[in-house]
C-alpha cells in the first residue's frame, strides 16, 4: 500500500486486515478510523493521526506514528517502532500508554509550553496508566535554548494513574547532560501528579 489519506468528517471502518508496507497513512484532522479488525505495518511506514482513531489497543509492531490527533483506546511501541507526537511539534492524545524496551519517544523541544505551534513543545496527554521501558530522543527546535529552571512536560496523564518503570538508561533523578546542547543538564523526573517532567539545571 502507498500513501494513503483519510480526510472529511466521515468515519471508516476496518473489519478486516489492513498490511501497510512503506509510504504514509495519514488520518486527516476531523476524520475517523475505527479500527476492529487487524492493522498491521512495516518498519518503512508512517501512521499520522490528525484526527481519530478508535480501538481497544494500537499495537505499532514497528515504522513510525506522529500528528496531533487522538487514539481512543491504549497505545503500544513495541521494539524498532517510533512515536513522534505532534507534526512539529504537537500534542497526541491516547487512553493507556505503553513504551517498549527498545521502542523510542521523539520529543521535539520548541519551547517551555507543550502545544501545536513552532513555539511549542512535544508531549504524549494520556488518558490511563505510563509504562515506560523504551529511548527517550529529544532534539531542539526552532533553534530554542532553554534556561536554567526551564520545565518540559513530555508525558502528561490524568493524575488518576501511575507512571510504571523509566525511560533506557534514565532512572530517576537523571540527568540528560549538554542539554540541547546548551552545555546545562536536564534532571528527568516523575512529578507528585504523574507527569514526566525534565527539569533543567545549571
Amino acid at each position: 500500500m502507498g500513501g494513503v489519506t483519510l480526510s472529511g468528517t466521515g468515519v471508516t471502518i476496518n473489519e478486516g486486515i489492513i498490511d501497510y508496507y512503506g509510504g504514509t497513512l495519514t488520518v486527516n484532522a476531523g476524520a475517523s478510523l475505527v479500527n476492529a479488525g487487524t492493522f498491521n505495518h512495516t518498519a518503512n511506514s508512517t501512521v499520522r493521526i490528525d484526527g481519530t482513531v478508535t480501538t481497544s489497543i494500537y499495537t505499532l509492531p514497528a515504522g513510525r506514528l506522529e500528528g496531533s490527533g487522538t487514539i481512543v483506546g491504549a497505545l503500544s511501541a513495541n521494539s524498532g517502532a517510533a512515536v513522534a507526537p505532534g507534526n512539529s511539534p504537537g500534542t497526541l492524545n491516547t487512553g493507556n500508554f505503553d513504551l517498549q524496551s527498545g521502542a523510542t519517544l521523539e520529543i521535539e523541544i520548541g519551547g517551555v509550553n507543550a502545544g501545536n505551534t513552532a513555539s511549542d513543545h512535544d508531549q504524549v496527554n494520556v488518558t490511563g496508566t505510563v509504562t515506560l521501558a523504551g529511548i527517550l530522543d529529544v532534539s531542539q527546535f526552532n533553534s530554542f535554548t532553554p534556561s536554567v529552571g526551564d520545565q518540559f512536560t513530555i508525558i502528561s496523564n490524568d493524575g488518576a494513574d501511575a507512571v510504571s518503570g523509566t525511560f533506557s538508561g534514565l532512572p530517576e533523578g537523571s540527568t540528560i547532560s549538554d542539554f540541547l546542547g546548551t552545555g546545562l543538564g536536564a534532571i528527568v523526573i516523575s512529578w507528585l501528579t504523574r507527569n514526566l517532567f525534565g527539569f533543567v539545571k545549571p
